[in-house]
């Protein structure tokens, strides 16, 4: 198996994010509306990422960007992982969602309607997080350590396994896309079934560019 640092994960990740992009405009326009609608639609926005990381290494193994640039997640004998070890693989960032969005809950209730109102519409939107809420620093704060410190162990171990790695059993290797669009080829299978079942990466075989990041970077300034 040849297992994956940090560059090909960051890749996945950015692709993801771009992805996300369009819930991102979403989720700041609906929560602009009013105090109430910001309350409702920030606990699934805070989660749906965790959620979407989830069901698709639950399911596949695979991100859209881990699809991408042609990386898995397995367990240690290289098999797929189960639903359980998805959960445990996301476990402390769905901690950290949790927390943000308890953080993000308890400014929004502290804060009248007249005055969430009252206020310009993209000040509604980001009202949350430039709150400087304690609660919500603090959680800043731990995340960037538990990030730093993924980064640290997967730099320094042989199979480049992060901490949640370590939590889980698993690891993340590279796909042999030749056994795969070998599959492809000879299996008489429809779009819909064995194919979207079995084999999703022969649909989402996007290439690496530094085309996508700056995309990425563009437009997540342009939205924050």
């Amino acid at each position: 198996m040849v297992y994956v640092g940090v560059w090909k994960r960051f890749y996945a990740l950015c692709i993801d994010s771009i992805i996300f992009i369009p819930i991102s405009v979403l989720y700041l326009c609906f929560s602009s509306i009013s105090k109430e609608m910001a309350l409702i639609v920030t606990p699934p926005f805070i989660m749906s990422y965790s959620i979407y990381c989830i069901y698709f290494h639950g399911r596949w193994g695979q991100t859209f960007g881990k699809m991408a640039v042609g990386i898995q997640v397995v367990n240690l004998l290289g098999d797929e992982i189960s639903w359980k070890e998805s959960c445990w693989r996301h476990s402390v960032a769905l901690f950290f969602s949790a927390l943000w969005g308890i953080s993000l809950m308890i400014v929004l209730a502290n804060v009248s309607s007249f005055k969430f109102d009252s206020l310009p519409w993209i000040e509604r939107a980001t009202l949350s997080l430039n709150s400087g809420h304690s609660m919500l620093n603090w959680s800043d704060n731990a995340e960037s350590i538990w990030i730093w410190s993924e980064i640290i162990v997967l730099l320094f171990n042989e199979k480049k396994r992060a901490l949640h790695d370590f939590i889980a059993g698993t690891v993340v290797i590279v796909i042999n896309y030749e056994n795969i669009e070998s599959y492809c080829e000879e299996e008489e299978v429809t779009p819909l079934g064995k194919i979207i079942e079995k084999v999703p990466l022969c649909l989402f075989r996007i290439p690496r560019t530094h085309l996508l990041l700056s995309i990425y970077f563009l437009a997540a300034y342009s939205i924050f």
